[in-house]
């Protein structure tokens, strides 16, 4: 049996140029991990506000439970504002927020990191060619709380900059991002698909 290809992007064809949709990359569901970090004393009040458990087990238990809750609600949040992002192409220019960039003054188009940094071997140049295809103690659990949240704030950054990656246009001397929020897998192959329609070559 045969596998389909699963792309992020999907392209609409009007009357004058290419409308591509495109999904940015959730992120990943291990980031509830050092979300906890930051739940877990919510999750403390909230076990207490639901009564007096029985036990010190039965404590530890809705406490885990409320705070895996919690980080969880966050992931779905944090995922939930990712929406879907938009832009166009015809065959003289790319169309990103209400603006028009001209082809012509388009000297490259390529991916950055959630750092902003340049990933050369991404980049593509214009070329004259193709335009007709478009489509312990206290002070101790102190230390160790701040410690532990220094660690987390990392670990969801890590996360975070895993699906960071942008794609850029260089119009003239200013950079245009216009598309964000993905994987770098999922970046790369919008890229592609980019200089397809508009006669970019890869470098």
């Amino acid at each position: 049996m045969q596998t389909a290809p699963i792309y992020n992007y999907t392209i609409e064809q009007n009357s004058t140029h290419s409308v591509i949709t495109y999904k940015k990359s959730p992120v990943s569901l291990q980031v509830i991990g050092p979300i906890s970090v930051y739940t877990a004393i919510p999750g403390i009040l909230l076990t207490f506000m639901m009564g007096k458990p029985d036990s010190v087990i039965e404590f530890f238990i809705k406490w885990i439970l409320i705070t895996l809750a919690l980080s969880y609600g966050i992931y779905l949040l944090i995922n939930l504002l990712r929406r879907p992002g938009q832009f166009g192409i015809s065959s003289t220019a790319i169309l990103y927020n209400g603006q028009s960039y001209d082809l012509q003054h388009i000297s490259s188009i390529g991916l950055k990191d959630a750092s902003n940094m340049y990933l050369e071997t991404s980049t593509v140049y214009y070329t004259q060619s193709s335009f007709g295809s478009l489509a312990g103690s206290v002070s101790n659990l102190s230390n160790s709380m701040r410690a532990a949240g220094a660690q987390s704030r990392m670990a969801i950054q890590h996360h975070v900059k895993n699906v960071s990656y942008k794609i850029y246009i260089r119009f003239g001397s200013k950079d245009i991002n216009i598309a964000s929020g993905m994987d770098e897998a999922s970046a790369d192959v919008l890229l592609n698909k980019i200089c397809e329609l508009t006669g970019y070559k890869i470098k």
